[in-house]
């Protein structure tokens, strides 16, 4: 964010946010945005409901799950004895 608003590292709590008072609060987000930052102005009902992000938050499920992947198992080799090259069986993660 410093780098952003263009101050540098030391800078005081004071100036840090005399520079901000500087800017629309809507501007800051956006030039930190651009930086690779996180900045998130405050918004209005309305405002929200004009931004694009609005429309797409709101084509969404309040909540999504996925279910993770079952875990792959671990197979015994048929001998003992593990050969050069040789590898688990389809479907087995590893040798135990």
């Amino acid at each position: 964010m410093l780098r952003a608003l263009d101050l540098p590292e030391d800078v005081t709590a004071a100036r840090a946010g005399e520079r901000i008072a500087e800017r629309s609060a809507l501007e800051v987000e956006d030039t930190v945005h651009r930086a690779g930052g996180l900045a998130v102005a405050l918004r209005t009902p309305r405002e929200w409901a004009a931004h694009g992000q609005a429309a797409e938050v709101a084509a969404r499920p309040l909540v999504e799950r996925e279910r993770p992947a079952p875990p792959q198992r671990a197979c015994r080799p048929r001998s003992t004895l593990r050969r050069p090259g040789c590898c688990p069986p389809p479907g087995c993660a590893s040798w135990i």
